[in-house]
Order: C-alpha cells, then sequence, then structure tokens
C-alpha cells in the first residue's frame, strides 16, 4: 500500500479530480450546528485553517478516488466553497 500525504487548498483538492462516497460508508449526517461550527472556524481566522485530513482510495479510474476519512467535512467545505 502506497501512502503519499499531500496539502492542498479546497480549490486545488477540488479540480480536475472526481470523488466518490463508497458504498459502505455512513450517510452524510451533520446537522446545522455542525456546519455552522466549521463555517465559524473557518471564516473567524485572519490566517490558514487546517480542515483536517481527509483520506482516500484510488478506483481503476485514476481520476476517481473514493473518500475513506473526511467525508462529512468534505462535503460540507464543498457546499460552502461553491456556494461563496
Amino acid at each position: 500500500m502506497d501512502i503519499t500525504p499531500k496539502r492542498f487548498t479546497i480549490k486545488e483538492f477540488l479540480t480536475d479530480k472526481r470523488y466518490k462516497i463508497p458504498v459502505y460508508q455512513r450517510p452524510y449526517s451533520w446537522t446545522k450546528k455542525n456546519q455552522e461550527d466549521l463555517f465559524k472556524d473557518i471564516t473567524d481566522n485572519d490566517y490558514e485553517y487546517f480542515i483536517g485530513s481527509v483520506i482516500t482510495k484510488k478506483t481503476k479510474d485514476d481520476k476517481v478516488f473514493e473518500i475513506i476519512d473526511g467525508q462529512q467535512r468534505l462535503i460540507t467545505t464543498s457546499i460552502f466553497y461553491w456556494l461563496f
């Protein structure tokens, strides 16, 4: 197994790749409070915000990655990114 850590901005992470949630992952379950807390954490900082790690796994198609860990944060951040 090849594990390669990389640092990305949200824009870089969401560009040129496709992500999918494997069927064995739990459904999106963040409440409005979870979303508001993350949005406040991101916007109340005058510096870069570390969103946390996201673990992905390549599929047979090199442009599609399965999200193994971090799906709740990634989905919520993606919504914020595309709305603002």
